[in-house]
C-alpha cells in the first residue's frame, strides 16, 4: 500500500505538469543569485579548542575563529516553474589558524573547508483550481506544527526533503507532504535500519475559516520504517519487506475570536508508537542498549491537549493570557520540533543551569567528558519548552536559548500584562504537575519497567535543572511552581535608555519514594550493567563499582529507611537588569547583570542514584551531588552594530559563582567522613568545602548579507 502511494505521488505530479503542455520559451529566465557571509569569533577562559560552538556534541570550544559562506541561486524558469539551490559551507573545527587545509587536522572532515549542496528545489504553480503549488525537493517543513512534524534544527534548516503538494477548496486550505526520513536520529536507537532509503514520513493537514472569527484545523502524520526481509532471498519475485517501527499522530486545533477582548484557541493530539522490537533488539532493563534513543522502546499511545486564552484590555492597558496544558507521558513524535520551538506559554527553566555536565565535587576534571558542554553559566535566558524526546541543544553558543523536552507536563500559567506609557509588565504564575508521577514507572521492579524510557546521560532532577533530554526518572512525585516578573521602561535620557529587569522564582519539589515497600527496589546496592558496544566501547570493564570505602560502612549507613529521606527541595531565585542605549547612529550597547541563587536540598547523599548508570563513573562524570546552596554573578556587555548589509553582535561575559554544599544523613544516620573529613559518599570520598567558579567567555559575529 505504502509503495502504492509513492508511485500515485509521482504520476500525479507528472500528470500536473503534463497537463499544462511544454511551457514557453523564456530564455535564460530571471535567475538571481544572494548569499551571507558569518563570521564567529570565540573567547574564554576555558581554552578549549575542540570545535566552534560551546556546546557540541564531543567537538565544543571556546577558542577559534571560522566563517563560512551561504550561497543561493533562485531562477523563475517561467511563469509556471521556478527553481532554486543553496550552497553551505561549515565551520567545525575549521579555524582561520589551519590556514586553508595544513596539518594533520585536514584529514578530519570537520576540519575541512567543504561545501555542501544544501537546498536544491522546484515549485510548480500549474494554475490549476484544484492545486495552488507543487514543492518538490529540500525544505525546511516548518509549515506544519511543532508537535507533529517541526522544523529542523537551524543547522539542518532545509536539508529535510521531500514533495509538497498544497491547494484551496472554497474557505478551505490543504497540504499533502512526503518527507524522507533522517536516517540517523528519526527512530529507535537514533536509526532507522540499514534498509533506509525509502523510510518516510506522510503528513497532510487542512485548515477551514468556517467565518470571519472562527477557523479550524486537522493534521494527520503517518512516519513509516521498513526494513528488508532477512528471510525472504528469492529476488525473482520482488523481496519482502517488513515494519521496524511506526509513528501515527494526529490533531485538531480550532480557535474563536467572535467576542470582543477574547482569543480562545485549543488544540489536542493523539499519538501512537509501534516499534517491532524483534528487529530493533532493544534490551528490557532500565540501562540497556537502548536507553540512547529518541523513541520509547515499546509499543505506546497517548494524548496531549493545550487550551489558550488571551483576554484583551477589560481593564485600561491590562491584558490577560493563560493556558491549560497536559502532555502524556507516553506521547510520541519522532519528527516534533527539538528545538526552536516553544510550546507552552511558561518561560520554564532558566537556562543558566543547564550545565549538562556539571563538575562541582566529583569526577575527573581533566577527562574529555567533563570538558565538553557548555560549561558552568548555561546559556542565556528561559529554555524553550519542547515535545520531542531528544530536545536538541548541540551546535549552540551560550547566547542561545536552550531547550528541553516537557513531555509529561500538566499544569496552568497565567501571564499579566500592564502597559503604563513606557512601562511594560509581564509577570507570571505556573503551576506544573507531572504526568510522569510514578514509582518504578508504574510497574514493580524499575529494571524491567523503566526499560521502555530511554534515560540518556543523566537521572531526571538529579542535580540543577536533570537531564534535558530525557524527562524520565524511574521514582518520581514531583511538583513545581514559577513566578516571574519581567519589566521594560524607556528613559527620556539623550537618545532613550533602555532598561529592562526581572525577577524569578521556582519551587521544585521531588519526593521521589512515597511507598516505603519500594525502596528497596529504588536504592539496592546492585551493580548496573551497560551495554559497551552502544556507543562507548572505549569504557573499561568494571567502572560501575561503587567507592569501597563506602561499601565498607554499616550496612544501616548505607541505605533509606524512610520515604522523606529522598525528598528533593529547590528554591531557584533569578535577579536580572539590564541597560542599552544607542551609541551612535550605528552602534548599540547593553550592560547587563544577573543573579542566580539556588538553594537545594537531596538527602540521597549516602545511597547510589535509582537506576544509576554508567554516568556514575569517575571518567564520566554526569552525576554529581549539587545539595546545598549556589550562588552566582554574571555581568556582560553586549553591542549590536549595523551598516547598510552589515550586522555586527557581540556578546562578552564575566561569571563568577560559589557552590556551599550541605550534606544531610537520612533517619537515624550520621554523615560519614574519612580521617581527612571529606564526606563518604556512593559514588567517591568529597571534600565539604565551598567550591569556587570563574568564567569569562566571548562571541562576536559578524554577518554579511548579499
Amino acid at each position: 500500500m505504502k509503495k502504492r502511494l509513492l508511485c500515485g505521488a509521482a504520476l500525479l505530479g507528472l500528470a500536473v505538469a503534463g497537463t499544462g503542455g511544454p511551457a514557453a520559451a523564456q530564455g535564460s529566465g530571471n535567475v538571481q543569485w544572494f548569499g551571507t557571509i558569518y563570521i564567529k569569533f570565540l573567547d574564554g577562559n576555558e581554552r578549549e579548542q575542540n570545535g566552534l560552538q560551546n556546546a557540541s556534541e564531543g567537538n565544543s570550544g571556546d577558542q577559534g575563529q571560522g566563517i563560512e559562506a551561504d550561497l543561493q541561486l533562485r531562477a523563475n524558469v517561467s511563469r509556471q516553474v521556478e527553481a532554486g539551490v543553496r550552497i553551505q559551507s561549515r565551520f567545525n573545527k575549521n579555524y582561520w589558524a589551519n590556514f586553508g587545509g595544513f596539518g594533520a587536522d585536514e584529514e578530519d572532515p570537520l576540519s575541512n573547508q567543504y561545501i555542501k549542496l544544501r537546498g536544491a528545489y522546484v515549485r510548480l504553480t500549474p494554475g490549476y483550481e484544484w492545486v495552488d503549488s507543487i514543492f518538490v525537493g529540500t525544505n525546511d517543513f516548518g509549515l506544519w506544527d511543532p508537535l507533529t512534524l517541526g522544523k529542523i534544527r537551524y543547522i539542518d534548516r532545509d536539508n529535510a526533503a521531500g514533495v509538497i503538494v498544497q491547494g484551496t477548496a472554497g474557505s478551505a486550505k490543504w497540504d499533502f507532504a512526503r518527507m524522507s526520513l533522517p536516517k540517523l536520529y528519526a527512530g529507535p536507537r537514533f536509526s532507522t535500519g540499514d534498509f533506509f532509503a525509502q523510510d518516510a514520513a506522510w503528513v497532510s493537514q487542512i485548515k477551514v475559516a468556517a467565518t470571519p472569527t472562527f477557523n479550524a484545523g486537522v493534521i494527520g502524520l503517518v512516519v513509516d520504517d521498513n526494513e528488508r526481509s532477512t528471510t525472504d532471498n528469492d529476488t525473482r519475485d520482488g523481496r519482502d519487506d517488513t515494519d521496524r517501527y511506526s509513528n501515527y499522530v494526529g490533531a485538531v486545533k480550532a480557535q474563536f475570536t467572535g467576542i470582543e477582548n477574547l482569543d480562545i484557541s485549543g488544540s489536542v493530539y493523539y499519538s501512537e508508537l509501534n516499534v517491532e522490537n524483534a528487529i530493533i533488539g532493544c534490551e528490557a532493563s532500565i540501562n540497556g542498549n537502548c536507553r540512547f534513543s529518541p523513541t520509547l522502546n515499546r509499543d505506546a499511545d497517548d494524548w496531549a491537549a493545550f487550551l489558550n486564552v488571551e483576554v484583551g484590555e477589560v481593564l485600561p492597558n491590562f491584558t490577560m493570557a493563560a493556558q491549560l496544558f497536559h502532555i502524556g507521558a507516553d506521547y510520541q513524535s519522532i519528527l516534533a520540533a527539538r528545538r526552536e520551538a516553544d510550546v507552552l506559554l511558561t518561560e520554564g527553566r532558566e537556562g543558566f543551569w543547564a550545565w549538562e555536565r556539571p563538575d562541582y565535587n566529583f569526577g575527573n576534571p581533566a577527562n574529555q567528558n567533563s570538558i565538553d558542554g557548555i560549561g558552568y553559566g548555561g546559556w542565556n535566558g528561559h529554555m524553550d519548552q519542547v515535545v520531542a524526546l531528544a530536545a536538541e541543544n548541540a551546535l549552540t553558543d551560550f547566547d542561545e536559548r536552550a531547550a528541553e523536552s516537557v513531555i509529561g507536563w500538566r499544569g496552568a500559567t497565567l501571564v499579566p500584562r500592564l502597559t503604563i506609557g513606557d512601562l511594560e509588565l509581564r509577570g507570571e504564575v505556573s503551576w506544573i504537575d507531572y504526568d510522569t508521577n510514578w514509582q518504578a514507572c508504574g510497574g514493580s521492579d524499575k529494571d524491567i519497567a523503566c526499560g521502555k524510557y530511554p534515560r540518556f546521560e543523566g537521572n531526571r532532577g538529579w542535580g540543577l535543572g536533570g537531564d534535558n533530554r530525557s524527562p524520565f526518572a524511574p521514582y518520581q512525585d514531583k511538583e513545581t511552581w514559577i513566578m516571574a516578573l519581567n519589566g521594560s521602561y524607556l528613559a527620556d535620557i539623550g537618545s532613550g535608555l533602555q532598561l529592562a529587569g526581572r525577577i524569578k522564582y521556582i519551587r521544585d519539589t521531588d519526593d521521589r519514594v512515597t511507598n516505603a515497600g519500594n525502596l528497596l527496589d529504588a536504592y539496592n546496592e546492585a551493580i548496573d550493567v551497560f551495554d559497551p558496544g552502544a556507543g562507548f566501547g572505549n569504557t573499561p570493564s568494571g567502572f560501575l563499582a561503587a567507592n569501597p570505602t563506602w561499601l565498607a560502612l554499616p550496612a544501616a549507613q548505607r541505605a533509606v529507611t524512610s520515604v522523606n529521606d529522598d525528598d528533593r527541595e529547590a528554591d531557584y531565585w533569578t535577579i536580572a537588569g539590564s541597560a542599552g542605549y544607542q551609541l551612535t547612529q550605528d552602534l548599540f550597547g547593553r550592560f547587563v547583570y544577573e543573579y542566580q541563587f539556588v538553594d537545594l536540598l537531596d538527602g540521597t547523599v549516602n545511597v547510589r542514584p535509582v537506576g544509576l548508570g554508567f554516568e556514575g563513573s569517575n571518567a564520566f562524570g554526569w552525576t554529581e551531588y549539587q545539595t546545598g546552596e549556589h550562588s552566582a554573578h554574571k555581568f556582560a556587555l553586549q553591542g549590536s552594530y549595523f551598516l547598510s548589509g552589515l550586522e555586527v553582535g557581540a556578546d562578552v561575559q564575566w561569571i563568577f559563582g560559589e557552590y556551599d554544599p550541605k550534606f544531610i544523613a537520612g533517619t537515624g544516620q550520621t554523615i560519614q567522613r574519612t580521617a581527612a573529613g571529606e564526606v563518604i559518599t556512593p559514588l567517591g570520598n568529597i571534600a565539604q568545602r565551598a567550591v569556587d567558579f570563574e568564567v569569562y567567555r566571548m562571541k562576536v559575529f559578524m554577518k554579511v548579507q548579499f
